[in-house]
């Protein structure tokens, strides 16, 4: 018997619901044998398991007592809303970016900003390369990102003709004949 053919009967035995040794005596098999191929045994029990449990489920639930299946499940008391739960509608942060910088000037003394140049400063006076590319990389995302501009210019051919090729698409879209 090839081992195609083999995986096959394994299959189709593990389905009928026959227990491991009558296995052995149905496909005229060894113990070393059935242990060589054990995991397609084992695959096909999963699989009519899983086809058992989701016919049981569908039944269930197509049955004249699915109202009362559905009642008998326990609710779980973990998750879900509770009264009283969460944040208060209307509440602010309890931190707020200018509590924070004042917080900075009142223990130091200083403005952040002012504290940031020096530490950056600072890093290149030591040396410090992995200290510098954390500030600049820092700069590159907050600072630089934030000042981005995108200059747009058209002059009236261009638009002349965008107006048309947009009047056209339009026209195709509503079935109706472009204007010349």
């Amino acid at each position: 018997m090839d081992t195609q053919q083999l995986q096959q009967d394994l299959e189709r035995a593990a389905t009928s619901l026959l227990t491991d040794a009558e296995i052995l005596t149905s496909l005229d098999i060894t113990q070393s044998v059935l242990d060589a191929h054990y995991d397609t045994v084992e695959r096909a029990r999963l699989k009519l398991k899983q086809r058992l449990n989701a016919k049981r489920i569908n039944d269930a639930a197509q049955g004249p007592g699915a109202d009362a299946l559905v009642q008998s499940i326990p609710k779980s008391r973990a998750g879900g809303r509770r009264p009283g739960a969460g944040r208060p509608v209307g509440s602010t942060n309890k931190i707020s970016i200018q509590s924070i910088l004042t917080s900075v000037y009142d223990q130091t003394g200083e403005n952040l900003e002012d504290l940031i140049a020096r530490g950056y400063a600072e890093s290149i006076e030591n040396n410090d390369r992995n200290t510098r590319l954390q500030y600049e990389k820092m700069f590159l995302s907050k600072v630089v990102g934030d000042r981005i501009s995108v200059e747009h210019s058209d002059d009236q051919q261009q638009l002349e003709f965008k107006k048309t090729a947009f009047a056209e698409a339009i026209a195709q879209i509503a079935g109706l004949q472009a204007p010349n």
